[in-house]
């Protein structure tokens, strides 16, 4: 699973001018640090707190894990296999993996 804080730190950093993040324990909020830039507006202050509040951490396991398996899935298909399914000789191969795919995407939170 991607490092916990970085997963934050990019939210975060799209609501926000942030310098970094911590997470002391993951199972305890009040150990959660966002460190702003002095540029940060209370609005955006707020927001990012917000996120942190709202942050499912079985919710991110749960993502990673349905990326994980798409990765997987497109990492075992070899390049003869893409090359040929880009002259159109694959029977629908692609088309299926493509199905496939988004039914796991579906599963993303």
């Amino acid at each position: 699973m991607p490092q916990l804080s970085k997963v934050i730190f990019d939210r975060i950093l799209s609501v926000a001018p942030i310098v970094g993040v911590s997470i002391g324990r993951e199972d305890d909020r009040a150990t959660w640090r966002i460190d702003f830039k002095p540029e940060a507006t209370a609005d955006q202050r707020v927001t990012a707190q917000a996120m942190i509040a709202a942050f499912d951490v079985d919710v991110q396991a749960a993502n990673v894990t349905v990326l994980t398996e798409i990765a997987t899935l497109e990492a075992g298909q070899t390049p003869r296999r893409l090359r040929e399914a880009v002259l159109a000789l694959d029977g629908g191969w692609l088309a299926q993996l493509n199905q496939r795919i988004a039914l796991i995407r579906a599963r993303l939170r």
